[in-house]
């Protein structure tokens, strides 16, 4: 959400709303805010509290596996920051990276679920942000229109 209105609110405060402008703001929200700032976030609570980020997802505790997801997210945070210095065509890669994550998650907590898992970190809003991220991503970077920038 944070990274939808901010973007909008770039859009109204810097003028010309073009659909090729939108989706670079788009993106340049998304890879800082979502990709980047959320999930290194998110990527420290597996690495600094995994058990409490088992126990809300239903996992078993103690399992290296937090540890690889917590750098895996770590490093697209980071890269996702570097978009605020980096922007355009930059960006396209921590967006892609993070939605090809994003929605890989999504179908590790879809099939937890149909095993019965509805604890609040797999099916509550984490499940629906896993796939909406990934969504908004693909139309602004068709919006964006990357490839007449890249280098």
């Amino acid at each position: 959400g944070l990274s939808v209105g901010g973007a909008a609110a770039h859009l109204l405060v810097s003028g010309g709303v073009t659909v090729e402008r939108a989706g670079q703001v788009g993106l340049l929200w998304l890879g800082v805010v979502f990709y980047g700032a959320a999930t290194l976030l998110s990527g420290l609570q597996h690495l600094l509290v995994p058990d409490r980020i088992a126990d809300s997802i239903g996992w078993a505790r103690g399992s290296g596996f937090q540890i690889e997801l917590g750098w895996a997210e770590a490093g697209v945070g980071v890269a996702g920051l570097l978009s605020l210095w980096l922007g355009v065509p930059y960006v396209i890669g921590p967006c892609l990276a993070g939605a090809i994550f994003y929605l890989g998650a999504a179908i590790g907590h879809a099939r937890d679920i149909a095993k019965g898992n509805r604890h609040p970190g797999t099916a509550g809003p984490v499940f629906y942000i896993d796939i909406l991220a990934p969504a908004v991503t693909i139309v602004a970077i068709l919006m964006a229109h990357p490839w007449r920038t890249a280098a």
